[in-house]
């Protein structure tokens, strides 16, 4: 007989035995590997924070709002392009309000409150 076969059988054999282990405990199988794939999904979120410098706690009302279950795949799988689109906008967002304000020129007019003291050194 075909040792990959026999393996596999064994491995659909293990796997119905621990659905079932599980089902008697009271544990819902379907729960459990829902929460696996939120897991999942905040891995893949904190993986993309911190390859942008972010830090969780700066961002984790935000992310208490997201809805973890739009980065699934129809298969159930977690879709890593969206997830990596949607932290990497909310990643620009943020490194964006960082960012200093732009400065003026040497050459620039002076717009500022320091206008009038030009103003008064000249008059």
């Amino acid at each position: 007989m075909n040792r990959d076969a026999e393996i596999g059988r064994w491995l659909v054999a293990e796997r119905d035995e621990l659905i079932d282990e599980l089902e008697r405990d009271g544990l819902d199988a379907v729960r459990v590997i829902d929460d696996l794939r939120g897991q999942i999904v905040d891995a893949a979120i904190e993986r993309e924070l911190d390859t942008a410098g972010i830090k969780r706690t700066d961002v984790s009302d935000l992310l208490a709002a997201v809805d973890r279950s739009k980065f699934l795949s129809g298969d159930g799988t977690v879709d890593v392009a969206r997830v990596r689109a949607a932290i990497g906008a909310l990643a620009r967002s943020v490194t964006a309000e960082r960012r200093p304000p732009p400065r003026s020129s040497d050459s620039a007019q002076n717009r500022g409150v320091g206008r009038y003291r030009e103003q008064g050194a000249r008059g």
